[in-house]
C-alpha cells in the first residue's frame, strides 16, 4: 500500500482528494497525512516519509514547483503529482524537466486521481526494481572485483606485471596511471587479523589494494601518476596503518618494506625486493643475483616457507625462482642444477622436519625429466608438477610457533655477523630455555645446528658466483676465521670450499 501527503491551501480541495482515495483506492493507497503550505509539506515530508505527494502549485510563500525542487535536493524518493487550476504550458515543462509523474487540473475528477496514482505507484515499483537490480549489479561487481584484484595482486607476488591477461585486470579495476609502488607488510604476531579488517585500514587514507594475507604478510599496491608520487604515497599508507597499529609498528612487530617505484610493466621485480627490505636485506642486485636468474633471497624464502610449513609461501618462492627460465629455447646446466640442487635440498628438509619418509624422498629424487627438458617452459612445467607433493608434504605438520618464527628471522638478518641463542631469544620475546626446546621440538635442530646449516646454505651460493672470494664469504657468513670456515664447510658438505667452488 502506498502512502500519500496531500498538500494544498485549499482546505475544501484537501478533503475532496481524501474523499475520491478514501472511497475508490482504500485497498491500495493511504492518505499519510495532509499539509497546507510548502513549508509544512517538507516538515510532513521528513516525518511521515510518503511514497507519493500530490501537490498544489500556487500556494503562499513557497510554491509546489519550489517545494518539489527542495524535496528533491534533500534526497526523498517520493514520487509528485501536481494538481492546479491553469492549464499552462510553462508548469507543464517544468513538471518535465522536474520528473513529476502526474498532471491534474482542478476541479479534481475522480477517475483522472485514480489513473494519476496508479500511474505513480506503477512508476515507483518499477524504480524500485531497477534499485534492486542496481544494487544486485553492484554487489555483484564488489565481488568479482575482488576476485580480479586478487588476480593482479597474485600475478605480482609471481611476478607477473605484464601481458594482455593483466592489462584486462587493470583495465577492470580502473588502474590508468602509469607507474606503481608495492609494499610488502609483515604482521608477525597478528594471526588473527583479516584482509578486511586490513584493507580498510589501509584504504582509510590511500588508495591501496591489498592482499592476500600470506603467512601474516601481504602485498600491498599504490597506483602512481609520477614516481615523484611515491614519497607521498608511502606516507599516507603508514599515516593509515599508524592510526590503527601505531604500538606495533614502533615495537616492530608490524613492519612494512617497500619496494622502488616502478612504471607498470617492471613491477615483476617489486615483490622480492619488497620482502627483502621487510626482512632487512640489502637490495644490491649485484650481490643477490645470479648470472641468468634467480636470487639467493628466494631461495631463502622458499627454504624458510618449508620449515614453516607454509605451502602458499613456498608456491610463490619456487614460481619467482621459476620466472626467469619461462620464456627461455634452453636452460642453461647450471641454472638446471641449481634448481635441482634447491629441490634436493627441500627433500632432505622435509625428511629431516619428519614430514617425508625416505623411501618417497628417494622417489622424489628423481630430477632425470627436468635435466632433459627441451625447454624454459617445459622445464618449468615439470619443477612445478612436484608442488602439490610438497604441498601435501609441508601440511603434515602444523606451522611453527611464534617465537622459533622469530627466532628464524632474527637468523636471517644478522647471520653474517656473530649471533648466539641468548640474543635470539631476547629478539623472539622468550627465554634461551624455552626457544631452545621449541626448536628441537618443531624444527628437530638446536639453534646452533641450524645456524650452521643456514650459513653454510649462504656459503654454498655465494661460492658459486664467478671469481668467488674464500676469505670474503667466510667473513660474509658470520665466520671471521676462514680456516675454521673451511673446516666448518667441508664436514657439512664433504668438500673443501675450493673444490666446491670449482665444480661450479
Amino acid at each position: 500500500m502506498k502512502r500519500i501527503l496531500v498538500v494544498d491551501d485549499e482546505q475544501p480541495v484537501v478533503d475532496h482528494i481524501v474523499r475520491i482515495i478514501e472511497r475508490d483506492l482504500a485497498g491500495e493507497f493511504l492518505v499519510a497525512g495532509t499539509a497546507s503550505s510548502g513549508r509544512e509539506a517538507l516538515e510532513k515530508v521528513a516525518a511521515d516519509q510518503p511514497d507519493i505527494v500530490l501537490m498544489d502549485v500556487r500556494m503562499p510563500g513557497l510554491s509546489g514547483l519550489d517545494t518539489i525542487r527542495e524535496l528533491q535536493k534533500r534526497g526523498t524518493g517520493a514520487a509528485f503529482i501536481l494538481a492546479t487550476a491553469y492549464e499552462r504550458f510553462d508548469i507543464a515543462r517544468e513538471a518535465l524537466e522536474l520528473g513529476i509523474t502526474g498532471y491534474l487540473l482542478k476541479p479534481v475528477v475522480a477517475e483522472t486521481l485514480n489513473r494519476s496514482l496508479r500511474t505513480a505507484a506503477i512508476q515507483l515499483d518499477r524504480r524500485s526494481e531497477v534499485e534492486l537490480k542496481e544494487f544486485d549489479f553492484r554487489e555483484k561487481d564488489r565481488e568479482v572485483r575482488g576476485f580480479v584484484a586478487d588476480a593482479f595482486l597474485e600475478g605480482l607476488m609471481l611476478g607477473r606485471s605484464s601481458g594482455g591477461g593483466l592489462q584486462a585486470l587493470r583495465s577492470w579495476l580502473g588502474i590508468d596511471k602509469p607507474f606503481g609502488l608495492v609494499a610488502a607488510a609483515a604482521f608477525l604476531r597478528h594471526p588473527q587479523v583479516g584482509r578486511d579488517t586490513l584493507e580498510a585500514t589501509l584504504q582509510y587514507k590511500s588508495q591501496a589494494l591489498v592482499g592476500p594475507l600470506v603467512s601474516d604478510r601481504c602485498v600491498v599496491f599504490l597506483p602512481l601518476s609520477s614516481l615523484e608520487g611515491a614519497a607521498e604515497a608511502e606516507h599516507a599508507l603508514r599515516e593509515a596503518l599508524q592510526a590503527t597499529w601505531g604500538e606495533d609498528l614502533q615495537r616492530g612487530v608490524l613492519r612494512l618494506g617497500f619496494a622502488d617505484p616502478k612504471p607498470l610493466e617492471e613491477l615483476s621485480r617489486s615483490w622480492p625486493e619488497a620482502l627483502g627490505r621487510l626482512s632487512g636485506r640489502k637490495s644490491s642486485p649485484g650481490a643477490t643475483r645470479f648470472a641468468t636468474g634467480g636470487k639467493f633471497e628466494e631461495e631463502e624464502e622458499f627454504h624458510g616457507a618449508l620449515i614453516e610449513g607454509d605451502p602458499d609461501r613456498v608456491r610463490f618462492a619456487l614460481d619467482a625462482l621459476l620466472k626467469p627460465f619461462e620464456e627461455q629455447v634452453d636452460v642453461a646446466v647450471a641454472d638446471r642444477y641449481r634448481i635441482i640442487a634447491l629441490l634436493g635440498s627441500a627433500i632432505g628438509r622435509l625428511v629431516g622436519l619428519g614430514r617425508l619418509d625416505e623411501v618417497s624422498a628417494h622417489l622424489w629424487m628423481d630430477f632425470d625429466d627436468l635435466r632433459q627438458a627441451p625447454d624454459g617452459r617445459e622445464f618449468c612445467l615439470l619443477a612445478r608438477s612436484r608442488f602439490p607433493a610438497f604441498a601435501e608434504a609441508v601440511l603434515r605438520s602444523k606451522r611453527i610457533s611464534v617465537p622459533v618464527s622469530e627466532a628464524l628471522v632474527y637468523i636471517r638478518q644478522n647471520y653474517s655477523r656473530p649471533i648466539t641463542l641468548d640474543l635470539a631469544a631476547e629478539y623472539a620475546g622468550v627465554t634461551s630455555k624455552r626457544l631452545s626446546r621449541l626448536l628441537i621440538e618443531e624444527l628437530g635442530q638446536g639453534f646452533s645446528d641450524y645456524l650452521i646449516d643456514f650459513r653454510i646454505e649462504k656459503a654454498k651460493v655465494l661460492l658459486a658466483a664467478p671469481g668467488a672470494s674464500i676469505k670474503q664469504v667466510s667473513a660474509d657468513c658470520g665466520y671471521p676465521d676462514p680456516n675454521y670456515f673451511a673446516r666448518l664447510f667441508k664436514k657439512v658438505t664433504g668438500v673443501t670450499p675450493t673444490e666446491f667452488s670449482s665444480r661450479q
